[in-house]
């Protein structure tokens, strides 16, 4: 084993210390050991001279860019533990960069057909961009708008003069005394058949002049559509070309391409970086290697990108979309960690805080789902329908995340559904939430507007975007400052988008404090610190002012 991948721990840790399961990738509190490996991998990112510009925490230099690193805590042959460690993409422009293992296939290795099938493609798009911004281009298409012009209207004018050669027509028939209309009816047939043939001569004209200068514009656009086409046809070749290099290994020494990986996935087609991301390249070094993958870590180093919220020096999970087809191949036949998101499911009885015969309003315990969900059952929904099975099953007019706990508003008629439904889509219902930050607000209060859209490749997690997103609205006010820095807030949400108050509190153009505990926007340190507090709504059936309210234990709160 090369010492330039294989990093040994010293001193060795306790056999009885290693874990008997490895990481579940997608939720995660690091093993000791990772914590130590990522450590160790954090001081050699400090020490280290970089060309990249990682940009500072927090920062908002748009030259700068974090980047994803991870570390693989493994067992050799002779029983030596140590670890790995990689980083995502590429950096300082190149896949090959030790002591970080290799990529599961390098790009732009010197030997790589992808670097000439890249040049093909780049040279086409230059000839493509030529031809677009061609000024003998956007002289025929202006020649062509001009003669198209000019013909209509030398066709119209020829249109009114023969309308108006009608009405002539018409007056002299009108006027012809009975005996000599016989012989200028014969006349006007004759000037009426001459005006058809003039026009269908004058539109034959206007169709040869008019090709002519289509023609000219053919001669440019048809090569761009040809350029086009050949671009795609060899686009996909050298797509197909580089599936076929990504195979991954798992335990059992099975290998499988990535389009065969993602065949069966939704995507269907990998999307683009697949395989390049930390976790794949550890496990597939590790299992080409013969060495026993025992638990890995990724965390961010550097400024967060725009769209994303990262935090330095933070852990994140493997993401869902690139990473989780692959990673259900690679890790088949390893024993995995229990999922925390479904360990740390509450069992606590919910607590009806009002009710009569249209709606119910509950205070929704935090790790609990409202609804049921793809990997979990238990929810306020079910556990309604399971309670009373005579009654009909509860509709869920709103929804809180499963970790975010207070008021949500059931009906318990369709009729109540509808209506309540309508005043949430209409905004029309004030809501409250409590929130604990984990550090200070530059302000006491303001409105926060970002445009926000799901990460298609990481849900449920959100994305701001400058387009393409739907706009959330947020009003804030500090209610307190506490000595260890952090902030209590109460959120006023305008708008109801998904993880619209977490994103809001974490983000850079938000509040740039996260809410404590949040395992998905901040740092998971135990239950997230969101409450629905208060709610006020118009009663669907007797139209009276709804005020629903919970008090919460501040002091007990901050405490958990």
């Amino acid at each position: 084993m090369s010492c330039a991948y294989f990093h040994k721990f010293d001193p060795q840790p306790a056999p009885t210390s290693l874990p008997d399961r490895f990481t579940f990738p997608y939720h995660y509190q690091p093993q000791p050991l990772a914590i130590r490996a990522a450590d160790a991998l954090r001081q050699y990112l400090k020490r280290r001279g970089w060309t990249h510009n990682f940009g500072q925490p927090g920062g908002q230099n748009p030259k700068a860019l974090g980047k994803m690193f991870g570390v693989l805590v493994v067992q050799n042959e002779v029983d030596e533990v140590g670890y790995l460690q990689a980083f995502s993409g590429r950096l300082e422009g190149t896949y090959d960069l030790p002591p970080f293992v290799p990529a599961v296939f390098d790009l732009y290795a010197p030997t790589s057909f992808f670097i000439e099938g890249e040049q093909e493609l780049n040279e086409i798009n230059a000839r493509v961009a030529e031809l677009e911004s061609s000024d003998d281009l956007a002289f025929l298409r202006s020649r062509l708008a001009q003669v198209g012009h000019q013909t209509q209207q030398l066709l119209a004018d020829y249109r009114a003069s023969k309308q108006a050669a009608k009405t002539d027509r018409n007056q002299r028939r009108a006027q012809a005394s009975p005996a000599d209309l016989s012989e200028l009816e014969a006349t006007l047939k004759s000037e009426s058949a001459e005006w058809s043939y003039r026009e269908r001569d004058l539109k034959r004209f206007i169709r040869n002049k008019v090709g002519r200068a289509q023609a000219w514009v053919d001669l440019y656009e048809n090569e761009i559509k040809r350029l086009r086409k050949s671009r795609k046809h060899k686009s996909g070749h050298l797509q197909n070309r580089l599936f076929e290099q990504y195979t991954f290994l798992n335990n059992a020494g099975e290998k499988k391409g990535l389009g065969e990986i993602f065949a069966a996935s939704p995507l269907q087609v990998p999307p683009s970086g697949a395989g390049e991301c930390c976790a794949p390249k550890l496990l597939q070094f590790a299992f080409s290697q013969n060495l026993k993958p025992l638990c890995m870590a990724e965390f961010w180093w550097g400024q967060s990108p725009p769209d994303l919220i990262r935090h330095h020096g933070q852990f994140y999970p493997a993401c869902r979309g690139k990473c989780e087809p692959i990673l259900t191949h690679m890790l088949s036949g390893l024993a995995l960690e229990d999922n925390p998101l479904l360990q740390n499911a509450t069992q606590e009885p919910l607590d009806i805080i009002y009710e009569d015969d249209h709606l119910l309003a509950i205070d929704k315990p935090g790790g609990l789902l409202s609804v049921p969900g793809r990997e979990l059952q238990d929810s306020v929904w079910l556990r309604l329908k399971t309670a009373r099975p005579d009654q009909t099953a509860p509709y869920s007019v709103h929804r809180l995340d499963m970790e975010t706990s207070g008021i949500l508003l059931l009906a318990k008629t369709a009729k109540a559904y509808k209506k309540l439904q309508a005043q949430f889509a209409d905004r029309k219902v004030k809501k409250t939430y409590l929130a604990l930050l984990e550090n200070e607000t530059a302000q006491d209060a303001g409105r926060i507007e970002l445009s926000m859209k799901f990460d298609y490749l990481n849900r449920p997690r959100q994305i701001v975007v400058k387009n393409g997103g739907k706009i959330a609205i947020t009003d804030y006010k500090v209610i307190n400052r506490y000595p260890d820095g952090k902030t209590l807030v109460e959120f006023y949400p305008r708008t109801g988008r998904t993880h619209q108050l977490r994103v809001h509190a974490a983000h850079r153009d938000g509040l740039h404090a996260p809410i404590v505990g949040d395992s998905l926007y901040g740092k998971s340190r135990g239950p997230l610190k969101l409450r629905a507090e208060e709610l006020v709504f118009e009663h669907p059936i007797n139209k009276e002012t709804l005020h629903l309210s919970l008090k919460t234990d501040i002091n007990k709160w901050n405490k958990l």
